[in-house]
């Protein structure tokens, strides 16, 4: 009797276990890509907010921790201060987010048309957006002062009031006073995404929908636009005016001799400017250009830090699948729901059991935790939209996921790696005064929104001096926004743009 074995068995055999063979490992190069970011975040975020949660039940004094349940809470709920803030916070948000939103757009729509200059007009209104809002409230603080400011001093020029008027001496005046603020810091990155959306919207569309009969638009476009230019224009302007009134102002005040600051009634003019305080403020404050040193190379590091960690996590969740993909996405943008502030008490006590206290990295490491969600969040919608064939047509010839995302995903995602370089480093700039007079008690090592504190003496402000350090300060991160300005708006409008 003869036995005949069967050398080929159908592929149907073996198709279910390759493929889940298949599926494994695409799962566990996912999370080798995503657990560091994930780790860092646990390690800096995730436990603070733990810890944080935990203090709430404990009642902290000299002679420790003790355990009181919710007393806190109970206290926190009858306090009449608490609903009060409760309230002013709603109406604060609901009333700041719809005027960026509303400005955001009218803003959007002036850059979006045929404007002369609109390059230059996209640079005027993203100086707020740009600077540490530590440095952008120094000119704000001036503005609002009623006897030096210039809009007090405005106000009685036109007859509005009969003598100087403190803006910030008054609860409704200042809380007011702070929600233009904040709107003023908004808008420029609420436009920058408008503007990015319209001009990824496709053309093709206007056109079809033309056809159509829908002509409301295409009238408005093609009619409309050009008829109101000038208005669109002056619009323009008056919108860069209000981007630039802070600097301005701080720029005036940089030029008068400190005891001429203090004139009542406000002078838009006068005969003494001098640039005697650019040359002043490096005596005053010795270390002044280490401050600024130290504020770029916290920046930079923390950019390079928080690419090192989005890239890999973008690109997983951009082109991956595996398990728990959509929670571990929604914790990382949930964490952009936290505040540094929030959580600076045990952020502080983490920092210090790892020995980080007074060094560059307090100022480094939470400034990536925080900045991590935000660039994975920009990142992945940009590679979502590289098609995916280019990476199997590389498949196909045998190369591997990480060659793959080093010789074809990355190189074609270099205008959206610029967006969310430049990103990161706005927020890294910005965010550093909070985290520096927190966890930093070393002078040298002081970034410039905290060593503008040094200008402030026992008995007086060399306010002249502050604002002309101030303005040198931010002049790194503006000529940096200037250069890729054009490649930011690119890259957001190429990530916006569908398949």
């Amino acid at each position: 009797m003869k036995l005949t074995v069967a050398t080929n068995v159908p592929n149907e055999v073996y198709a279910p276990e390759v493929k889940r063979r298949s599926v494994n490992s695409e799962s566990l190069f996912a999370w080798l890509l995503v657990g560091p970011a994930m780790i860092f975040i646990g390690v800096i975020v995730a436990w603070p907010l733990v810890e944080t949660v935990r203090l709430s039940f404990m009642e902290a004094g000299l002679g420790g921790e003790k355990y009181i349940g919710t007393a806190n809470y109970e206290e926190l709920l009858a306090s009449r201060k608490f609903h009060q803030t409760i309230v002013r916070t709603f109406y604060w948000m609901f009333l700041s987010v719809a005027l960026k939103l509303v400005l955001g757009m009218i803003g959007a729509v002036l850059l979006n048309a045929a404007v002369p200059g609109r390059a230059l007009f996209r640079v005027l209104v993203m100086p707020p957006w740009v600077i540490p809002i530590a440095i952008g409230c120094i000119g704000w603080l001036w503005l609002y002062n009623g006897y030096f400011g210039v809009l007090s001093g405005l106000a009685q020029r036109v007859g509005l009031t009969d003598g100087p008027f403190e803006f910030l001496a008054y609860k409704s005046s200042a809380f007011y006073s702070a929600i233009v603020t904040d709107v003023w810091v908004g808008v420029p990155m609420v436009t920058l995404f408008f503007l990015a959306a319209m001009q990824g919207v496709n053309r093709d569309l206007y056109e079809a929908a033309w056809v159509d009969g829908a002509g409301r638009w295409y009238r408005f476009r093609r009619i409309t636009i050009p008829q109101i230019m000038p208005v669109i224009v002056l619009m323009s302007l008056l919108s860069a005016i209000f981007m630039l009134l802070p600097f301005f102002e701080m720029f005036m005040a940089s030029l008068r001799p400190l005891e001429h600051l203090f004139r009542s009634p406000y002078q838009f003019w006068s005969d003494d400017f001098s640039f005697d305080a650019y040359k002043q403020m490096w005596i005053t404050v010795p270390l002044l250009g280490r401050y600024i040193f130290n504020s770029i190379f916290i920046a930079s590091s923390v950019t390079a830090i928080t690419m090192f960690f989005v890239i890999p996590a973008s690109y997983a969740y951009a082109r991956l699948k595996f398990p728990f993909k959509n929670t571990s996405l929604s914790i990382f943008l949930g964490v952009n729901m936290f505040t540094g502030a929030v959580l600076l008490i045990p952020l502080y006590r983490v920092l210090r059991s790892l020995g980080l206290l007074n060094t560059y990295w307090a100022m480094i490491v939470p400034g990536v935790a925080f900045l991590i969600p935000t660039g994975i969040w920009l990142l992945r919608s940009y590679l979502e939209k590289i098609p995916r064939e280019l990476e199997e047509a590389v498949f196909v010839d045998g190369a591997s996921r990480m060659y793959t995302l080093r010789r074809v995903v990355l190189p074609l995602a270099t205008p959206g790696l610029i967006v969310v370089g430049v990103a990161v480093f706005i927020g890294a700039y910005a965010q550093q005064f909070l985290f520096a007079i927190t966890f930093n008690q070393t002078r040298e090592l002081q970034p410039l929104p905290a060593g503008l504190y040094e200008f402030i003496g026992y008995q007086s402000v060399t306010w002249n001096e502050m604002m002309a350090a101030a303005l040198v300060g931010v002049l790194p991160v503006m000529v940096i926004f200037l250069f890729l300005q054009k490649y930011l708006v690119a890259g957001l409008t190429a990530g916006a743009v569908k398949e």
